[in-house]
């Protein structure tokens, strides 16, 4: 036993034993609240009062706590239901075991006792005996068939089990009880509160029982005493206390408890009052047990410890990723600006327009392809006579200027549709045959294709091999994904885990816009500043001679860069209309009749006014804009088709076969 002690005491003589703390503070609930319905007996005023009020607990080895809980009663008026609330904390649960009522004789001798469990909630048909058990989720509700007259007394027991209540840490173990509401409790004559521990406890824990303090716990001040059994019978004689225990008790005990007091006990002890057993006199289990103990108390230290640290780690690295990106983004942000106020002149010297406008989008859409045929137009390989397209004799092309393979590639598109003729009504677009969508829809991807390879040739895309996550964004990426998930294995809790998702958004913003090498992100850049140049014709060209030789050429770019409105109605101040009407323009791009039609005007009226000139710009946008329709619908119409699959059948010459 000299062994035991010495080892023991070498074990506990950092810890402070054991310090039991009832803490005035503000419980969630009550053991019991005033929530009862009486006989017609009218006027405000109680309906009963608690005389005694004893609860013993009980601290297992695994963390349970098993509770005897008795009150005396006093009813002060009829009472024909009564109800009893027992509260507890947070993650823990409540199990009712047993409850009964009884009667008091003179001598204090219980008689008459009752209780029958009800599965069915209460009403006018249940037995005097029965009581029905609900849970809220945050206490466990009794309620009972009372039938107590006025000034009988009632002794109510109760058995029951806490789950979750205590707390093992590195050194100490702690409990948290619930005893009285801040706001629900009744007044009680006598109090009295009984700890046990199933475990043994050796005197040299108990020697400085009342002496530490843990102030990080929260703790105010202590209220438990340690009297001896004899002592504590004589207060409470009509409590059923069980003396025979082997380990010592500690009590406390308070007189005239003032409604809704606020009563919370927290119980500090050793952290091996919890998972200690029974040795009998084992000396060689024992040193095992506090090897044991030992390597628990070290390896919860070291987790504390990477937990401090982790926690400190997480929130540095969150500050250092959300820094990095905003930094980032704001980088680009006045890169950006600074770029929007670049204006250049179009030129064709970087290649086709429609080029340009695919680089944009990376799709084939109806600018793409009208502007790809506005240039097979001023490249002479097609003529345009009101609004209609003309095949030029293939004896004319040899000697004209070499096309780009996709140029080609659409050209020999626009001769298809003519199917034969001379001509093509630019609204035929949408007049594609079912046998022959397949096929319109392979030389769209064919045109697409090729764009692509003239976009590669000029290096403006990646390569699919060369599509490369950004290494600015992927590295700190994979750090706070693998440093997430070191934290949170080493320290054994989730909040490291936060560092996986921002993990995530850096590996997501590094595959994010690499649809572009450094030269296509310049080109893209100067093809906007193109852009802002013809939207603001008449603020940047002053030349007229200069924009007489390039209006065919601006007029394609605008249909490629979608802003053909703003350009034509800035243009117009520009060139006065009889400086335009002599360009060509309108002879080149099919507006025969429009420029027929507008000499006649002229002639009558002696000019045109300035809603009339305005109205001549937007006829020919409005002209513009009813082909792009026609040409986009068709597209939308074959991709359509595509995806379902053409899921008709058909017959060897691809024609559909009728059901």
């Amino acid at each position: 036993m000299a062994k035991k002690q010495k080892i023991t005491k070498g074990i506990f003589s950092r810890f402070w034993l054991l310090v039991l703390a009832c803490i005035m503070v503000m419980g969630p609930l009550g053991p019991f609240h005033n929530t009862l319905e009486a006989a017609n007996i009218g006027g405000p005023g109680p309906r009963y009062k608690l005389d005694l009020c004893y609860i013993d607990f009980l601290f297992k080895p695994s963390g349970l706590i098993e509770t005897h809980l008795e009150i005396n009663m006093e009813a002060l008026r009829d009472l024909k239901r009564l109800q009893i609330s027992i509260p507890y904390g947070q993650d823990q649960s409540l199990d009712l075991k047993s409850f009964s009522r009884a009667e008091c004789n003179p001598e204090g001798q219980l008689i008459n006792i009752q209780g029958e469990r009800s599965t069915t909630p209460l009403d006018d048909t249940s037995s005097l005996e029965a009581y029905y058990v609900q849970d809220t989720g945050t206490h466990m509700v009794l309620d009972i068939n009372a039938a107590i007259p006025q000034g009988a007394t009632r002794h109510l027991i109760m058995d029951y089990d806490i789950y979750g209540a205590s707390t093992r840490y590195p050194d100490v173990a702690a409990s948290l009880i619930n005893i009285l509401s801040k706001t629900k409790s009744s007044s009680i004559g006598k109090l009295a509160l009984r700890f046990r521990f199933e475990a043994p406890v050796y005197e040299e824990e108990l020697a400085d029982f009342f002496i530490q303090q843990r102030n990080s716990l929260g703790i105010r001040s202590n209220l438990v005493e340690a009297v001896d059994a004899g002592s504590f019978l004589q207060k409470m004689s009509q409590a059923r206390v069980k003396t025979e225990e082997k380990n010592p008790s500690f009590y406390y005990y308070g007189e005239n408890i003032a409604a809704n007091s606020g009563f919370q006990v927290q119980a500090i002890y050793p952290s091996v009052w919890i998972p200690r057993q029974s040795i009998e006199g084992d000396e060689d289990r024992l040193d095992d047990l506090m090897d044991q103990q030992i390597s628990y108390h070290i390896e919860m230290i070291r987790i504390h410890d990477i937990r401090h640290y982790g926690t400190i780690l997480t929130h540095v690295f969150w500050g250092l990723g959300l820094i990095g990106i905003a930094f980032n983004e704001i980088s680009k942000s006045i890169r950006r600006r600074r770029t929007s106020r670049v204006v250049l002149e179009p030129d064709t010297k970087d290649g086709p327009f429609s080029a340009l406008a695919f680089l944009e989008s990376l799709s084939l859409n109806s600018k793409v392809l009208y502007s790809a045929v506005l240039e097979l137009v001023q490249l002479g390989y097609l003529a345009m006579d009101n609004r209609r397209l003309v095949r030029v004799p293939e004896r004319l092309i040899q000697d004209k200027q070499p096309l780009y393979d996709f140029q080609r590639l659409v050209l020999h598109g626009v001769w298809d549709f003519m199917e034969g003729e001379d001509s093509l009504d630019i609204s035929r677009f949408e007049n594609i045959s079912e046998e022959k969508m397949e096929l319109k829809y392979k030389d769209l991807q064919r045109v697409r294709n090729l764009y692509e390879v003239f976009l590669l040739e000029r290096g403006w895309i990646p390569l699919p091999g060369q599509k490369k996550p950004q290494k600015l964004y992927w590295i700190p990426g994979l750090v706070y994904i693998g440093l997430g998930l070191l934290l949170a294995g080493l320290g054994r809790y989730l909040r490291p885990l936060t560092l996986v998702l921002l993990g995530l958004v850096y590996i997501f913003l590094a595959f994010r816009k690499v649809r572009y090498t450094a030269k296509g992100e310049i080109m893209l850049i100067q093809m906007k500043a193109h852009k802002r140049y013809l939207k603001e014709i008449d603020q940047t060209l002053r030349d007229m001679d200069k924009a007489k030789a390039k209006l065919n050429d601006y007029f394609i770019a605008s249909i490629a860069y979608d802003c053909t409105r703003s350009f034509l109605l800035n243009f117009r101040y520009v060139l006065s209309l009889d400086e335009f009407m002599h360009t060509g323009f309108l002879r080149r791009f099919g507006y025969q009749k429009l420029q027929q039609t507008t000499e006649r005007y002229i002639k009558q009226k002696s000019g045109l006014r300035a809603r009339a000139l305005m109205m001549f710009y937007l006829y020919i946008y409005r002209e513009e804009e009813k082909v792009l329709n026609s040409l986009q619908n068709t597209l939308v119409a074959l991709r359509y088709r595509m995806r379902r699959g053409l899921e008709e059948e058909r017959d060897p010459l691809g024609r559909p076969i009728s059901s």
